[in-house]
């Protein structure tokens, strides 16, 4: 039997105001080496701060990256900021007799690693990021972007 347990209980509080619904108007394929037009509004015209990240599509396809939900990411939950302490590394150590302070884990950096493979750069990425930026409320923001 475990000497103590403690458990958490989450309660959900949401509130409809925070939710943001931002809409980016902006062509479907931005080419390299030319300036690029972006304007952000949000839908019900409420006051937003905000960010713009362009990022290669080849680069996001090699992460599987998913544009995540916004307000699902920032409201997401949290780990319990409580501090405990035990003495449950004594209480093991019990139990490992003599040979407990012989056995260890690790042991990866031996090998090394080859340098070569890090130093392969096929293409130049097209990475931007703007911002942080306010939108006044019913406000549309134009952005020009130089992708170089």
């Amino acid at each position: 039997m475990p000497a103590r347990l403690y458990g958490i209980l989450p309660i959900k509080v949401e509130n409809k105001q925070s939710h943001l619904h931002p809409q980016l108007i902006v062509k479907d394929e931005i080419r390299p080496d030319r300036n690029e037009l972006v304007q952000v509004k949000e839908k019900y015209g409420r006051p937003m701060t905000y960010t713009l990240a362009v990022v290669d599509e080849g680069l996001l396809d090699l992460t599987h990256f998913r544009t995540p939900s916004l307000w699902g990411h920032f409201y997401q939950k949290q780990g319990l900021g409580v501090r405990t302490w035990d003495l449950y590394d004594e209480v093991m150590g019990g139990y490992a007799g003599k040979y407990g302070n012989v056995l260890s884990v690790g042991g990866d950096e031996e090998g090394g690693v080859d340098e070569s493979v890090h130093k392969t750069n096929r293409f130049k990425p097209a990475v931007k990021f703007l911002g942080p930026f306010k939108l006044k409320p019913g406000q549309t923001a134009r952005h020009s972007i130089e992708m170089g």
